[in-house]
């Protein structure tokens, strides 16, 4: 899941904000190597500045549209969120029906608003519990998932960082402010 929204930013920069893929690449990389190495979008803040600055984003857009993006707009957390209650489901045999799938896109919109930016290893159970609760899904075995949430936490880091990114110069095109 991680990886399609991953893709996708590379879509939107190449479709929103008219940038060449190959070039948001070279721009992005700086800010996805920090991305993975801490596992932290606002340490990767600075670099995703010089990043869209890089591929023609003004200072006026990339100075606001990119530090909000970083402490509110997680386009992976309703996802994978969902995904891993989706999984847990299927491992505990539990069916999840069409309502208890659209409880779960509800609880995974609401609880990723209200997430706090920490590291998925802190946050992984207060963000992903709610959505099982709201599904009808057994939360215990979220405790064993804990242990390897390190590795899906770098995808997430790095998908949202490049769709980050990709929103800023998507913005930034869409209001005349990009070179």
């Amino acid at each position: 899941v991680g990886g399609v929204v991953w893709i996708s930013g590379f879509a939107l920069a190449w479709i929103g904000g008219r940038v060449n893929p190959l070039a948001f690449l070279r721009a992005s990389i700086p800010a996805q190597a920090v991305a993975i190495s801490t596992q932290s979008s606002l340490a990767s803040l600075p670099a995703m500045l010089t990043g869209v600055r890089a591929l023609g984003v003004g200072e006026r857009i990339a100075d606001v549209v990119l530090p909000i993006a970083v402490a509110l707009f997680r386009a992976t957390g309703p996802c994978m969120n969902l995904a891993v209650a989706i999984y847990v489901a299927h491992l505990m045999g539990v069916e999840l029906g069409p309502v208890a799938l659209a409880a779960g896109v509800a609880a995974a919109a609401i609880t990723t608003m209200g997430a706090v930016s920490l590291p998925g290893s802190i946050s992984f159970i207060s963000s992903i519990a709610p959505i099982c609760i709201a599904m009808g899904v057994p939360v215990e075995p979220l405790a064993l998932l804990l242990a390897i949430e390190v590795f899906p936490d770098i995808m997430r880091t790095l998908s949202n960082v490049t769709m980050d990114m990709a929103v800023t110069t998507t913005i930034a095109r869409a209001e005349g402010d990009k070179k």
